[in-house]
């Protein structure tokens, strides 16, 4: 068997109805070579035995049970310390994937950029009786993640995303203290890291909506759990290593709205040949912000601002011309501008001290 490069953790309870519909969506998926840890969290209905079935016919299947019922948190745990892939993600029983949802979002993560540390894809919301057939749905337009941009949020479906495994274990997994929106206590630690959960605008998961899930019971206290987790933003981390982001969001906020107002002013500069006054902009920039933006984005975002700023004003049709013709210059001038990318030793080493500063004592 070859080794799998993604691993699909399925946490299933009591989904005898919807979990053979989970498990064909995942064995149809094609171009990528995967294994699928189902955690069955101390079913008492019929999950067990269609999940053995499964096993006994395709070896890339294996079941975790739980004797008594450990959470969503602790179900997931238990697929994480079983996968012995290098990327993983997280299905519930009663949903599924697209065709492609695994292959699109591995290739986008595996390209080589050091400081990419995972992959997310579009999903579809759909109501419990939802059968499985393609729709007629063109992915959303969705940014690339990081501290800045999550918006204080959940930025994504917990299903949504393919991550760095050795990371995910390293922070800790999930923690099974938390009874509603463990999610966002996750993910309060990988925005962390300074790196990006990169968009692959490709449609990957369909959720059900169901009436007795836990976030629908408790709206208001899956808000308060979502606004205590993101509170811990508020706060630096100093002393932190240097993969860590280590300031607080409104600070990456701040820095993260003055790349477009001083790459407008640079790209006008550069066009118009005063290279210097665009690098003295450019260096007032936070270089890890410019990195995270990313700067070829930042680029090419100042760039199309300054030919609409530009356009229709006196002399405006000829400096358009320089400013499209500077273009690639004042891209790589951006990118000198921009901090090295994190490499895997630096993002490890901030992905254990964190889990330290968390509370959880081993690697999973």
């Amino acid at each position: 068997m070859t080794r799998p490069v993604v691993a699909v953790v399925v946490a299933a309870r009591d989904e005898a109805k919807h979990l053979p519909a989970c498990l064909r969506s995942i064995r149809s998926q094609r171009g990528v070579d995967f294994e699928c840890v189902i955690v069955d969290d101390g079913s008492v209905d019929a999950t067990t035995a269609i999940a053995e079935r499964l096993t006994r016919r395709d070896d890339r299947f294996r079941l975790i049970r739980h004797d008594e019922p450990r959470g969503l948190a602790g179900a997931r745990n238990s697929g994480l310390q079983q996968a012995g892939a290098s990327l993983i993600t997280f299905l519930d029983g009663d949903d599924f994937l697209f065709p492609g949802a695994l292959r699109a979002r591995v290739e986008r993560l595996t390209r080589g950029e050091d400081d990419v540390i995972g992959c997310y894809g579009d999903w579809l919301s759909v109501p419990e009786w939802f059968p499985r057939f393609p729709v007629p749905k063109r992915a959303a337009t969705r940014p690339d993640v990081w501290m800045a941009s999550a918006d204080r949020a959940v930025p994504f479906i917990a299903s949504a995303p393919v991550l760095r495994r050795d990371l995910v274990a390293r922070i800790g997994g999930f923690d099974e203290s938390v009874q509603t929106a463990e999610d966002a206590e996750f993910w309060r630690w990988w925005l962390r890291l300074r790196g990006r959960t990169v968009y692959q605008p490709t449609l990957c998961v369909a959720y059900r909506r169901r009436a007795g899930s836990m976030t629908r019971r408790d709206l208001a206290g899956h808000f308060r759990a979502n606004q205590h987790a993101f509170s811990s933003f508020d706060r630096a981390m100093p002393g932190s290593p240097g993969g860590v982001l280590s300031a607080t969001d409104s600070t990456y906020r701040f820095s993260s709205a003055a790349v477009s107002r001083a790459g407008l002013a640079a790209a006008v500069a550069f066009a118009e040949n005063r290279v210097g006054e665009a690098r003295e902009v450019l260096a007032e920039l936070d270089p890890v912000v410019v990195r995270l933006t990313p700067p070829e984005a930042a680029a090419a975002t100042a760039t199309a601002l300054a030919i609409r700023r530009t356009r229709g004003t006196a002399g405006g049709r000829r400096l358009v011309a320089r400013i499209r013709a500077s273009a690639d210059g004042f891209s790589r001038l951006v990118e000198e501008r921009a901090a090295p990318r994190a490499d895997a030793e630096e993002l490890r080493e901030a992905a254990d001290w964190l889990g330290a500063q968390r509370g959880f004592n081993a690697e999973l």
